[in-house]
């Protein structure tokens, strides 16, 4: 007779070996340059903050305060591509393994690892997760923030101590979250975690109220004390974000039809097990944060593909519960458990494929391959300190050149929005004496103006398609 036991004894090492598997495949290849536009900038930003440049000024107006203060250590320890996108594997195994913790406690063990697997290996959450940009790291952070809040809610011990530091630690996680990148997808989880603090019988202590705003307020002090409050607040008020009408815009529409199998069962199976969901006060939390997250999708214009991994760990966590949760109504037996599972994980993974991680890695590859190219041309026709430009920031960092500091961050976002302009790119790069101005993706052919001053005062070169205005030297 087959013994149970054994199975369940070792069960719980799965976790272990499917984080090591993830790990190990996101090592393989993560020295290629794959990626994305944001990584460039962030890489640039960190330069230029290194390089003595005013920090919380117009030039790092798309950057958040915690990435600026930490920009020393993080560049200090990653000298090369290699260890830079290490840290965000880093931050994506934590978020993967809080997911599991979440899971597993509010279904079981088994759905735990059905649906940390479906979450580790969706196409975009995995290609965010090896790019030097800080999705992952906020998705991490406000997730320990919510399983520090369901710790405090769930507690059992009457020692008052261990319930101080759990609070405490949730509100910690959740602003340095907010601090490492600012989204709607942050500001929710401070609007919504005080209602449910409300449902909790240990709100009406003052000493955890106290502890909460103490852990919330902490990791703002050493920003307070850096910059000029007034400047950053009128210079953040000042740049225009994409809260534009309404429709579906191509982020959604992604969302809609590359999870529609997993919002569909998470949002219908949701309505006929309404009881359930609210249960308990952390489930409540999580499908609530995923409901306003699919409308700030809806709402807000200016999010990307990148950005669907703040709204991921709770889709699947929801969709885990729906499943549990009716398998237990219908009192299936073992074999038809896995049945009614694998009706719905095979199509999911079908929709969850349908952007195949091999093929945006392939992609992405033919695309950055040229970079690679084109840095090396950078690094035989310029000096270690002169300064380059690119509509694309990784060539800079390829080239091991800097970039000048208002250039750091040159989106189409900015410049629909006059956040740069023809003429303060050409003021950056006469101030910097720009040797060489590489278009890489096209988006300083948006600026008219600039290439018809490029025209006119640099050679142009190309280079595998890419297109390199060198300045003309007299005599």
């Amino acid at each position: 007779m087959f013994n149970y036991s054994f199975v369940r004894r070792y069960f719980k090492y799965c976790i272990c070996v499917l984080l090591l598997v993830y790990l190990l495949i996101q090592l393989f290849h993560l020295n290629i340059p794959f990626g994305d536009y944001d990584e460039g900038v962030y890489i640039a930003t960190i330069r230029s903050v290194l390089n003595g440049f005013p920090i919380y000024s117009k030039t790092y107006l798309s950057q958040f305060p915690l990435l600026i203060l930490i920009s020393e250590p993080i560049y200090f320890i990653s000298k090369n591509i290699f260890f830079l996108r290490l840290e965000i594997v880093s931050f994506s195994i934590i978020t993967l393994y809080i997911f599991y913790l979440l899971t597993k406690k509010y279904t079981s063990m088994k759905y735990g690892l059905i649906f940390t697997f479906l979450l580790a290996f969706d196409a975009i959450f995995f290609n965010v997760s090896r790019t030097f940009q800080m999705d992952i790291p906020f998705t991490a952070l406000n997730l320990l923030g919510v399983y520090f809040f369901d710790m405090f809610i769930c507690s059992t011990d009457e020692k008052k101590n261990k319930n101080v530091i759990y609070i405490f630690l949730s509100g910690v996680f959740l602003t340095t979250a907010f601090l490492m990148k600012s989204m709607p997808a942050g500001v929710l989880s401070y609007i919504l975690i005080l209602p449910f603090f409300i449902f909790s019988y240990r709100w009406k202590s003052a000493t955890y109220i106290a502890w909460f705003i103490f852990g919330a307020i902490l990791p703002i002090i050493p920003i307070l004390l850096s910059i000029n409050i007034h400047e950053m607040y009128f210079e953040t008020a000042g740049f225009r974000h994409g809260l534009f009408g309404l429709g579906l815009n191509s982020t959604f529409r992604l969302l809609l039809t590359h999870y529609a199998p997993v919002i569909g069962l998470s949002i219908a199976g949701s309505i006929l097990i309404f009881k359930e969901i609210f249960k308990y006060i952390t489930v409540q939390f999580m499908y609530i944060q995923f409901i306003v997250l699919l409308l700030i999708f809806y709402f807000y214009q200016d999010l990307f593909p990148h950005h669907l991994v703040f709204i991921l760990p709770f889709m699947f966590f929801i969709c885990a519960y729906v499943i549990y949760i009716f398998i237990v109504r219908l009192k299936l037996g073992v074999f038809e458990e896995y049945i009614f599972i694998l009706a719905f994980i095979i199509p999911a993974i079908f929709f969850l494929t349908t952007r195949n991680v091999q093929l945006l890695s392939v992609i992405n590859i033919q695309e950055n391959t040229k970079y690679i190219s084109v840095a090396e041309y950078i690094d035989r026709t310029t000096y270690p300190n002169e300064y380059i430009a690119s509509d694309d920031q990784i060539i800079g960092y390829l080239a091991n050149r800097n970039i000048p500091p208002d250039l750091v961050d040159t989106s189409f976002i900015r410049i629909e929005n006059n956040g740069i302009t023809a003429s303060e790119v050409v003021q950056q790069i006469k101030k910097y004496n720009v040797e060489e101005v590489v278009v890489a993706s096209g988006r300083f052919n948006y600026l008219p103006q600039l290439i018809s001053y490029l025209n006119s005062n640099y050679r142009i070169n190309v280079i595998d398609g890419i297109t390199i205005y060198t300045k003309k030297h007299i005599g």
